[in-house]
């Protein structure tokens, strides 16, 4: 169903003026209109690629786009004050207990950041980071599982990690000193900014 409803959408799409991607944004109403008369654009579809919501209760379902759907994301979901984080969970990955200074690793640029006994915190590492890697008491990252990159090589490495916490980079900054306790899949804030944490 998923590959003919493709094609079938496409086809609809290039006899009106959009592509694929902009048809799989519209409600069926709005792709029935269309063999009718609608006043539905390509750019209008656009802004909703960008941002949109899709609202329903009961039988009636409607979607907002462009500011109007940033703000009501930002008010139901709204965003966690890092500062107040002191310490978070993720899967264990690699045994062990760490103390060390927070270093962010965003990129391949970053990793001359690390030094020897810094915690390297990354959304997840590549092979390109294992220079850094080798020199770190311990991995924290946001996302993997027991065999991702960070986790094999701190296996290997005989460092403790921390994997999938999901808020790691966002919680923490370069600086901060942290506790990793891989045992249990624990981050301790200790010190942030200088400031110690009551």
């Amino acid at each position: 169903m998923t590959h003919y409803g493709g094609l079938f959408l496409a086809e609809i799409g290039k006899r009106f003026g959009f592509t694929l991607r902009q048809m799989k944004y519209m409600m069926y109403e709005e792709v029935a209109s269309l063999f009718v008369s609608s006043t539905l654009t390509p750019d209008i579809v656009e802004n909703r690629i960008k941002s949109c919501l899709w609202y329903q209760e009961g039988e009636y379902f409607d979607v907002i786009y462009g500011p109007e759907a940033v703000a009501v994301r930002d008010k139901i979901f709204a965003k966690m004050n890092n500062d107040k984080v002191n310490d978070f969970r993720g899967l264990p990955a690699a045994r062990g207990k760490a103390r060390g200074r927070v270093k962010l690793v965003m990129s391949v640029k970053d990793i001359g950041k690390v030094a020897n006994g810094d915690i390297l915190v990354a959304v997840m590492t590549r092979p390109d980071y294992l220079v850094a890697m080798k020199k770190a008491a311990a991995i924290v990252t946001d996302e993997g599982g027991v065999t991702c990159h960070a986790a094999i090589v701190a296996r290997e490495l005989g460092i403790p990690c921390v994997i999938g916490t999901k808020i790691a980079t966002a919680a923490l900054q370069d600086g901060d000193e942290v506790e990793v306790n891989a045992n249990h899949g624990v981050v301790t804030v200790i010190v942030r900014n200088e400031k110690i944490i009551p």
